[in-house]
């Protein structure tokens, strides 16, 4: 589609963008390419390079263990989320560019199994975050997630997405408005003919606190 197309810059976010497409096919191309959503570290696929550059994605733990904290009754830290590339990368980066000791990792492939870890973390972590639980996504599995943390929660759980903050207590909301209006503005300049390796990469800083009442 990129070569029938023939255009003069792409974008795209998220590591399967990286992964799948820039690091097999276009990696010091002519192309330029611009990204952004990559989680962490775009080094594993070989970014940036000659014609790409873009903003990674980081999450501020720090910034939300300081908010759950007042609230909790220890420091044992638990995640959970859905089982897939992402979160498990999410869940490496914790512990090894936040300093975060993760006790508890469970990532699983169904919504039944995460109703059920929710309910079983509760007594093995004292606060718990929840990484994207990509299966909670019709109305009826919305609802069900917001009565089973409503019922069964006993201790402070947060998110950085938004669209989780029903289901958590604390969400350190990531903006992605910043990182799409980051990747058009970059965009623009390499059009308008700098070069993506005289830009350097970037950094999400923006957050939006959710305290769900």
């Amino acid at each position: 589609i990129i070569e029938s197309w023939k255009p003069d810059v792409v974008i795209g976010s998220d590591d399967n963008y990286a992964k799948y497409v820039i690091e097999p096919y276009f990696r010091g191309a002519k192309l330029p390419f611009v990204f952004c959503g990559v989680n962490w570290d775009a080094s594993e696929y070989g970014l940036p390079c000659s014609n790409v550059t873009g903003m990674v994605e980081v999450c501020y733990i720090p910034k939300l263990l300081d908010a759950l904290r007042p609230y909790s009754h220890g420091s044992r830290v638990g995640l959970l989320g859905a089982q897939n590339e992402t979160n498990e990368k999410e869940a490496r980066f914790y512990a090894k560019s936040a300093g975060v000791k993760i006790e508890q990792v469970v990532l699983v492939d169904t919504f039944e199994h995460w109703k059920a870890a929710y309910v079983d973390l509760q007594d093995k972590v004292d606060m718990l975050i929840l990484l994207t639980p990509y299966f909670i996504q019709t109305p009826q599995e919305q609802l069900q997630a917001r009565r089973l943390v409503l019922q069964n929660t006993r201790i402070p759980v947060g998110s950085h997405e938004d669209w989780i903050a029903p289901y958590s207590l604390i969400c350190q909301a990531k903006l992605g408005d910043e990182q799409g209006e980051w990747a058009a503005k970059t965009a623009l300049r390499v059009l308008a003919g700098e070069s993506p390796k005289n830009i350097p990469l970037a950094v999400n800083h923006e957050t939006r606190c959710i305290q769900n009442m």
